[in-house]
Order: C-alpha cells, then structure tokens, then sequence
C-alpha cells in the first residue's frame, strides 16, 4: 500500500518485519515506534543517498524506537533534541544516515540494568553541532561504529554515563572522531576499542592502525 506519510506506513504496521520503503524527499515528521504498537521494522530510502531523504519535524526527536530498527539512507535534522532515541532492550542498525544539529545524535537508554541495547552504525555522519555524538546515560548499551564519522561536537563525541549494568562497550573501527571539544570521549565504566581509526587527540589513540592528524589533510 502507499503513504504520503512515514509516520502513516508506520501506524499501519500489523506484524513485525514489515519493510517501509520511502521515496526521495523532505519529511518534516517525526517517527514514534514506541508503545504497545511498536513494531520491529526496516525503514529505507529508496534513494539510499541519505542527502536525498530527509527526516525533519520542527522540534523533538525524530526518531524514537523502542522495538528493533532498521534504519537506512536518511538524513535526520532536529533544531533542539536528539536524532534517534533508543529507550528499548534490543537491536538496531543505522545504516548510511547522517544525523545533523542534534543536541545528541543517538541516545540509548535500555529499559532496566538487566538489558542491553545493540547498536550498529555503519556508513554514517553524525554531526552534533550543539552536544553529542552518542551519547549512553545510566544503562549499558553495546555500539560497533564502522565507517562512521562523529563531528562538530561541542562536547564529546560519545558520552557514557553508565553506573549500573555492566557497563556500555564501543568498537570503532575505520572511524574519524574529530570535533572541537577538549575530550572527545567520557567513558564512565565503560570501555571503548579503536582500530585503524583517526582520532583527535594530544597523542594516539590506543590501537592498531589509529592516527590522530587532521582528517582534511590525511585527505588532501
């Protein structure tokens, strides 16, 4: 069936597993798959260059999930809160997005202590211009960042202020953090690993392959 909607296709979801395809376009919505509704979901640009498709309320997140999400090709612009609010105990991938102008790109918060978020994000730009990257607070979560880019954070890149569950993990691998903030990671009990990687720092980042030179130059 069609939609002139996301939010439409979303609501009309009666089983998990269903694929919303969206074609190119501005989509000034936000997208709720919370609730007793929510569905596990595939969301995906029919463009898959995310600067054809874009996700653009007028305020709030624009992307809330508490169910599996798969989410691919999209640029997501929200003015004052987060790009994707994961506030469930399950899995989700970001694939080929680019978040921009978040107060904090992705924010993860499982359920209880007892459960994790996985989080994948792949192929992605997060440009937090006003906070954070990620940004993990009081519950564990587990993110894998390849091929991703977090810059033009005014704080850190990736925030965890985990105290209970174990503590968050993050794997970078073939990732550039550069932003102007002093410190770009605060790792409160949790660890991050890093490889082949470019990181701004005062020294290299701990790793096989990392670098800390700027990414403009290693380019040029």
């Amino acid at each position: 069936e069609s939609y002139t909607t996301i939010s439409a296709a979303l609501a009309s979801l009666t089983a998990d597993d269903q694929i919303i395809l969206v074609k190119p376009g501005v989509y000034t919505e936000a997208l709720n798959n919370t609730g007793s509704s929510a569905k596990r979901v595939f969301i995906l640009s029919e463009a898959v260059d995310p600067n054809l498709t874009f996700i653009r309320p007028s305020s709030g997140n624009v992307v809330s999930s508490t169910k599996d999400l798969y989410l691919r090709g999209f640029t997501l612009v929200s003015p004052d809160s987060y790009g994707i609010s994961l506030t469930g105990s399950v899995s989700y991938g970001i694939i080929q997005c680019i978040m921009r102008g978040h107060s904090r790109g992705i924010y993860s918060y499982p359920s209880s202590n007892s459960v994790r978020n996985y989080v994948d994000v792949v192929g992605s730009l997060i440009e937090s211009t006003s906070g954070y990257g990620i940004y993990a607070t009081t519950r564990s979560s587990t993110f894998r960042l390849v091929h991703t880019t977090i810059s033009g954070h005014t704080s850190n890149a990736i925030y965890s202020s985990t105290g209970s569950g174990g503590g968050s993990t993050y794997e970078l691998v073939n990732c550039v953090i550069w932003g102007p903030a002093t410190n770009q990671f605060t790792l409160s009990g949790s660890t991050l690993t890093a490889a082949y990687s470019c990181i701004k720092g005062s020294s290299v980042y701990t790793g096989t392959g990392n670098i800390n030179s700027d990414p403009l130059l290693v380019q040029g």
